[in-house]
């Protein structure tokens, strides 16, 4: 009956085509957007989905609320503008006796429903979680999937045939009291699972004074980049995704799910206030049952998070070094093994943050380390590198400043002039109000610092600072650095930023108008960067210079402004997905720590992630600074691969649902666009060949295969049927890169 009850509606509701929003059963509306309508209560709560070949639709509820509040009063229901619905109702808070307004608006769209949020808060301001719930009706066939570290699933509901897919790949750094044991191995981010009970953090675990976690690094596989999620339903070849907007302001956010299909979207820290209206968005699209359907819609819609300002970042792309020295050490060599970009490991700087100091070009400084730099020379390095066609990024650092610095401050008695050579005065004295001073919640005993005391800075790196880089005066400070480096450094390709984990933390000597934080207003150090991205990303793209990030806190909204990602831990599992996630249309260079992580796992299980993955490792390079180092069988792994990886410079993900499938997952297999056609790494074999499938309708040129250890590729025969293109690909060491020309 309910069934029957469900088809009369959506009957009801194609005969009042071409309205898109009307009301449906009694109490009950609908919205339609191309290729997915939504049921709603009297109360504004989706309560089914209809999409695909299911005409009765899915049971799905969802709805937003505010943690500690209640309703009151009645609902009030609008027609909203280009046929959507909007309801709008009245909140209480009883233990803060304050009111406020939410908004809800339904809004349909080309592709998608849109479901906007607007809070008009209270006054005086106050703050609590912000969560939007989505109820589905999950079974043991529904598969979940994000953009996570590594899938999260129960072992107890999943069957053997996911669970091989699933199996981590041996091997792994020897550091597992640094990254963990449990979070040491890679595992395929690209399979969907069963729903389980999981909490998500959005790019690392939030702050909080009772657990500091300071300097935490993204190794755990609950982290998600992107705010979304896809539920598939394969057997009906159906999904919908559900997309938070990285342009919304979410200062941190949760994400829980439960084993029976539910999905929960907390926001915390933002500041409800009747000054300014709060805003969240986010669209429920409809698709095909594979996780690259919601994925592309989602890149396709935020394009600015996702495509590099400068079109030359892929320039970069190739294996790559973190080094010192001042001379490039056998360029053939170099070339043999993939290289392509050093991010100098500068400490060419006096101390962190004055990274090109207030002289001339030909006058010298002291180095942080023993020997003496000029301006002059670094960009003499730059240029060289660039004759012998390779690629150099300079060290910059937002978060931190100085070296020995000491608290409380000590009396500066030098000359005005000299005061940029004393790291600790110049802090105190021109940016008294950009260090972050230690909270006086902050449990101590939790941060395993005895630097650290109440009020006074968080130490980091040589005893420099964290700072709060919205601070007016330290702001001035970076936009006049990188103004610096593109007069003086016209050679280098641009910087890397370094140690975006700080920006998790919490600036309560200030106030950003939007933070609420410890039950008070603050300045969140996330706001902090995107304000001053958004000034010194115009200023490096508009002088044809690029901005990398070495990103440790994995989150989507804060590139906007950035060509690509440049990761100091991808030799760990976790990293790697996440900065691949974030890098569908970007380059992105990986970090190996030392020549023994990939002996311990063997050429194949270490590079065959990477090409799976698009990511492109470190390379053994000399004077690499905490990283891997020349190594005879270790270089000579890096050839066996260099040419695989060549094929894919330039590559951008192919986010189409079904757009490759190997048969009987024999073996795995993604798809790069590349400027020269397509590549397809096929890896992790378990059969001398395997059979893959292109589904796009691709435009089918030459086909070669190429495997590691040969130089030249071999012919490969397509076989077309339609709109699929079918590859018998023989296997090498587990592995086959497929190269079509278009």
């Amino acid at each position: 009956m309910r069934l029957y009850h469900s088809l009369i509606r959506v009957c009801i509701a194609l005969l009042l085509l071409p309205l898109l929003s009307f009301a449906g059963g009694p109490g009950t509306y609908f919205v339609k957007g191309k290729g997915i309508s939504i049921e709603l209560s009297s109360e504004g709560k989706i309560i089914r989905i209809i999409s695909g070949k299911n005409a009765a639709g899915r049971p799905v509820q969802a709805f937003t609320r505010i943690a500690g509040w209640r309703q009151m009063g009645n609902i009030i229901r609008e027609d909203n503008k280009g046929g959507g619905l909007q309801f709008r109702r009245t909140l209480v808070s009883d233990s803060l006796h304050q009111m406020c307004t939410i908004i809800e608006k339904f809004i349909p769209t080309k592709n998608s429903i849109r479901w906007e949020l607007e809070i008009i808060g209270t006054n005086p301001p106050s703050g609590s979680e912000i969560i939007t719930e989505v109820l589905y009706p999950a079974t043991t066939q529904t598969r979940f999937w994000t953009t996570w570290g590594s899938p999260q699933y129960d072992a107890d509901i999943t069957d053997q045939s996911l669970k091989g897919q699933l199996t981590p790949v041996p091997g792994g750094s020897d550091m597992n009291d640094f990254i963990g044991a449990g979070n040491n191995q890679w595992v395929d981010p690209l399979v969907a699972v069963p729903f389980s009970d999981v909490n998500y953090f959005y790019g690392l675990p939030h702050y909080a004074d009772e657990d500091p976690r300071l300097a935490i690094c993204p190794f755990q596989g609950n982290i998600i980049a992107i705010p979304m999620c896809s539920i598939l339903e394969p057997s009906a070849d159906e999904g919908i995704t559900i997309a938070l907007s990285p342009a919304d302001d979410i200062i941190d956010m949760e994400m829980n799910t439960t084993k029976q299909g539910g999905v929960s979207f907390s926001r915390l820290f933002n500041r409800m206030d009747k000054q300014q209206t709060l805003r969240f968005s986010l669209d429920i699209t409809a698709h095909a049952a594979d996780w690259r359907a919601g994925f592309g819609w989602m890149a396709h819609r935020y394009p600015d998070y996702f495509l590099p300002k400068n079109k030359q970042a892929h320039q970069l792309a190739g294996t790559s070094a973190y080094a010192g020295p001042f001379e490039v050490i056998d360029t053939d060599k170099m070339k043999a093994l993939g290289f392509s970009t050093n991010w100098q490991a500068s400490f060419d700087f006096p101390y962190m943050g004055m990274f090109l100091p207030p002289v001339d070009k030909n006058t010298s400084w002291k180095r942080f380390g023993d020997s003496t730099i000029s301006i002059a020379r670094m960009n003499a390095y730059a240029r060289q590198m660039k004759k012998n066609g390779f690629h150099v990024l300079n060290y910059f650092n937002v978060t931190e400043f100085g070296a020995k610095v000491k608290f409380p401050p000590a009396t500066y008695s030098g000359a005005a002039a000299d005061l940029w050579k004393d790291g600790s005065a110049y802090l105190y004295q021109q940016l008294p109000n950009a260090w972050l001073k230690v909270p006086q919640h902050m449990n101590l005993a939790r941060t395993g610092d005895d630097r650290l005391q109440k009020g006074g800075p968080i130490y980091t790196w040589e005893d420099g600072v964290v700072m709060d880089c919205g601070d007016p005066a330290y702001k001035a400070f970076l936009l006049e650095q990188a103004q610096r480096h593109i007069l003086n450094l016209p050679d280098a390709d641009g910087f890397c930023i370094d140690r975006l984990d700080w920006l998790r933390m919490f600036n309560e000597d200030a106030d950003d108008g939007k933070t609420w934080f410890n039950g008070k207003p603050a300045r969140s150090l996330l706001h902090s960067f995107k304000a001053l991205m958004d000034t010194m990303g115009p200023m490096m793209h508009h002088s044809n210079k690029m901005i990398f990030v070495n990103n440790h806190n994995k989150r989507i909204d804060l590139l906007n402004e950035v060509d690509g990602i440049y990761d100091e831990f991808t030799y760990a599992g976790a990293p790697l997905n996440l900065s691949a996630f974030l890098s569908v249309e970007k380059p992105a260079l990986g970090w190996t720590d030392k020549a023994a992580t990939v002996k311990k796992e063997g050429a194949d299980n270490f590079f065959q992630k990477y090409l799976y993955m698009g990511v492109f490792p470190m390379c053994p390079y000399p004077a690499n600074d905490h990283s891997i180092m020349p190594d005879s069988l270790v270089d000579s792994y890096y050839r066996e691969y260099a040419p695989l990886m060549h094929l894919m410079r330039g590559r951008e993900w192919v986010l189409k649902p079904h757009v490759v499938v190997v048969l009987d997952n024999l073996a795995k297999a993604n798809l790069f666009k590349t400027p020269e056609g397509y590549v397809i790494p096929v890896v992790y074999g378990k059969t001398k060949q395997v059979s893959v499938t292109i589904k796009s309708g691709l435009k089918i040129g030459t086909c070669e295969v190429w495997y590691p250890g040969k130089s030249k590729g071999m012919p490969l025969q397509p076989t077309i049927k339609g709109d699929q293109v079918i590859l018998e690909v023989p296997l090498e060491r587990g592995c086959a890169m497929v190269s079509i020309m278009q």
